[in-house]
Protein backbone atom coordinates (compact mmCIF):
# COMPACT_ATOMS: atom_id res chain seq x y z
CA UNK A 1 0.00 0.00 0.00
CA UNK A 2 1.27 3.46 -0.98
CA UNK A 3 0.43 6.68 1.45
CA UNK A 4 1.26 9.91 -0.38
CA UNK A 5 3.08 12.34 1.91
CA UNK A 6 2.80 15.53 -0.38
CA UNK A 7 4.95 18.37 0.91
CA UNK A 8 7.36 15.99 2.43
CA UNK A 9 10.36 17.25 0.71
CA UNK A 10 9.49 20.37 1.59
CA UNK A 11 9.49 19.53 5.54
CA UNK A 12 12.73 18.03 5.39
CA UNK A 13 14.17 21.40 3.67
CA UNK A 14 16.74 21.54 1.16
CA UNK A 15 18.61 18.09 0.66
CA UNK A 16 15.01 15.73 2.12
CA UNK A 17 14.92 14.10 -1.69
CA UNK A 18 18.63 13.36 -0.92
CA UNK A 19 17.76 11.86 2.68
CA UNK A 20 15.44 9.82 2.00
CA UNK A 21 17.29 8.46 -0.83
CA UNK A 22 19.88 7.54 1.48
CA UNK A 23 17.39 6.13 3.95
CA UNK A 24 16.15 3.69 1.59
CA UNK A 25 18.52 0.31 2.60
CA UNK A 26 16.81 1.02 6.44
CA UNK A 27 13.11 -0.16 7.48
CA UNK A 28 11.07 1.25 10.02
CA UNK A 29 9.21 -1.38 11.83
CA UNK A 30 5.97 -1.06 14.57
CA UNK A 31 5.29 -3.34 16.76
CA UNK A 32 1.96 -3.26 18.06
CA UNK A 33 1.91 -4.61 21.38
CA UNK A 34 -2.20 -4.59 22.54
CA UNK A 35 -2.33 -6.15 25.61
CA UNK A 36 -5.26 -5.01 27.58
CA UNK A 37 -7.21 -2.21 27.75
CA UNK A 38 -5.14 1.11 28.50
CA UNK A 39 -7.91 3.55 28.27
CA UNK A 40 -8.47 5.79 31.44
CA UNK A 41 -4.93 4.28 32.53
CA UNK A 42 -3.28 5.92 30.20
CA UNK A 43 -4.96 9.07 30.56
CA UNK A 44 -4.58 8.99 34.01
CA UNK A 45 -0.96 8.28 34.07
CA UNK A 46 0.07 10.83 31.42
CA UNK A 47 -1.48 13.76 32.80
CA UNK A 48 0.65 12.40 36.10
CA UNK A 49 3.89 12.79 34.48
CA UNK A 50 3.61 15.94 33.07
CA UNK A 51 2.09 17.29 35.99
CA UNK A 52 5.73 16.19 37.11
CA UNK A 53 7.88 17.13 34.52
CA UNK A 54 6.05 20.72 34.95
CA UNK A 55 6.37 20.57 38.66
CA UNK A 56 10.35 19.91 38.07
CA UNK A 57 10.12 16.63 39.49
CA UNK A 58 14.41 15.97 39.16
CA UNK A 59 14.18 12.77 36.82
CA UNK A 60 11.06 13.82 35.08
CA UNK A 61 12.88 17.04 33.96
CA UNK A 62 15.98 15.56 33.05
CA UNK A 63 14.07 13.19 30.67
CA UNK A 64 12.26 16.14 28.99
CA UNK A 65 15.69 17.79 29.00
CA UNK A 66 17.31 14.95 27.85
CA UNK A 67 14.72 14.43 24.80
CA UNK A 68 15.11 17.26 23.70
CA UNK A 69 18.96 17.49 23.13
CA UNK A 70 18.52 13.92 21.48
CA UNK A 71 15.73 15.48 19.14
CA UNK A 72 18.24 17.68 17.92
CA UNK A 73 21.11 15.11 17.53
CA UNK A 74 18.99 12.90 15.46
CA UNK A 75 18.45 15.06 13.05
CA UNK A 76 22.20 16.04 13.01
CA UNK A 77 22.41 12.20 12.28
CA UNK A 78 20.07 11.78 10.03
CA UNK A 79 21.44 14.54 8.16
CA UNK A 80 25.06 12.22 7.82
CA UNK A 81 22.96 9.20 7.06
CA UNK A 82 24.61 8.10 10.87
CA UNK A 83 22.41 5.15 10.91
CA UNK A 84 24.31 3.86 14.44
CA UNK A 85 24.57 7.16 16.12
CA UNK A 86 20.17 7.08 15.26
CA UNK A 87 20.08 3.53 16.79
CA UNK A 88 22.04 4.52 19.91
CA UNK A 89 19.50 7.98 20.15
CA UNK A 90 16.56 5.75 19.77
CA UNK A 91 17.80 3.41 22.70
CA UNK A 92 19.09 6.46 24.83
CA UNK A 93 15.25 7.29 24.22
CA UNK A 94 13.68 4.31 25.24
CA UNK A 95 16.22 4.33 28.77
CA UNK A 96 15.10 7.83 29.38
CA UNK A 97 11.41 7.09 28.75
CA UNK A 98 11.49 3.61 30.88
CA UNK A 99 13.63 4.76 33.69
CA UNK A 100 13.12 8.62 34.30
CA UNK A 101 9.49 9.41 32.74
CA UNK A 102 8.54 5.96 33.67
CA UNK A 103 5.96 5.51 31.10
CA UNK A 104 7.33 2.06 29.63
CA UNK A 105 6.26 -1.56 30.60
CA UNK A 106 7.80 -4.71 31.15
CA UNK A 107 6.01 -5.75 27.92
CA UNK A 108 7.13 -3.08 25.86
CA UNK A 109 9.98 -3.53 27.27
CA UNK A 110 10.69 -7.06 26.94
CA UNK A 111 9.92 -5.86 23.33
CA UNK A 112 12.56 -3.70 22.52
CA UNK A 113 15.09 -5.59 24.42
CA UNK A 114 13.91 -8.59 21.62
CA UNK A 115 14.46 -6.10 19.10
CA UNK A 116 17.83 -4.04 20.12
CA UNK A 117 18.92 -8.39 19.87
CA UNK A 118 18.15 -8.67 16.47
CA UNK A 119 21.07 -8.70 14.10
CA UNK A 120 20.09 -5.47 11.50
CA UNK A 121 18.40 -3.67 13.94
CA UNK A 122 20.60 -0.40 14.92
CA UNK A 123 17.89 1.07 17.45
CA UNK A 124 14.24 0.79 19.19
CA UNK A 125 12.42 2.63 21.45
CA UNK A 126 8.45 2.68 23.10
CA UNK A 127 6.24 4.80 20.91
CA UNK A 128 2.91 6.66 21.29
CA UNK A 129 1.75 7.62 24.98
CA UNK A 130 3.41 5.05 27.13
CA UNK A 131 2.12 2.61 29.03
CA UNK A 132 2.25 -0.06 26.49
CA UNK A 133 1.49 0.22 22.91
CA UNK A 134 3.97 -0.43 20.23
CA UNK A 135 7.68 0.21 19.55
CA UNK A 136 8.94 1.49 16.98
CA UNK A 137 12.58 -0.08 15.15
CA UNK A 138 15.32 0.92 12.76
CA UNK A 139 16.06 -2.36 10.46
CA UNK A 140 18.58 -2.31 8.12
CA UNK A 141 16.59 -3.64 4.81
CA UNK A 142 16.48 -7.71 4.65
CA UNK A 143 16.41 -8.16 8.38
CA UNK A 144 12.57 -7.72 8.67
CA UNK A 145 11.66 -11.13 8.89
CA UNK A 146 14.23 -11.82 11.64
CA UNK A 147 12.90 -9.08 13.84
CA UNK A 148 9.28 -10.40 13.02
CA UNK A 149 10.32 -13.56 14.43
CA UNK A 150 12.24 -12.38 17.52
CA UNK A 151 8.98 -10.50 18.88
CA UNK A 152 6.45 -12.39 18.02
CA UNK A 153 4.09 -9.67 17.54
CA UNK A 154 1.75 -7.96 14.60
CA UNK A 155 4.14 -5.60 12.95
CA UNK A 156 3.68 -2.77 10.76
CA UNK A 157 6.35 -2.34 7.92
CA UNK A 158 7.34 1.29 6.48
CA UNK A 159 10.01 1.67 4.12
CA UNK A 160 10.72 4.93 2.11
CA UNK A 161 10.45 4.59 -1.72
CA UNK A 162 11.09 7.51 -3.90
CA UNK A 163 9.64 9.91 -1.16
CA UNK A 164 6.48 7.94 -0.21
CA UNK A 165 6.03 5.70 2.39
CA UNK A 166 4.98 2.37 1.94
CA UNK A 167 3.78 -0.27 4.60
CA UNK A 168 3.10 -3.88 4.74
CA UNK A 169 1.33 -5.99 7.55
CA UNK A 170 3.00 -9.63 7.27
CA UNK A 171 -0.06 -12.09 8.11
Amino acid sequence: MYKSRSGLIEILGEGGANRLGQCRHMTVIRVVEADGDLGARLLECGDLRRREAEAFVPKRRRHVDSEIARVHEFVYALGRSDFIELGRLLKQSHESLRDDYEVSTATVDALVEKAWAVQGCVGARIMGAGFGGSILALVERGHEQALIEAVGRPVIICATADGAFVGSQPN
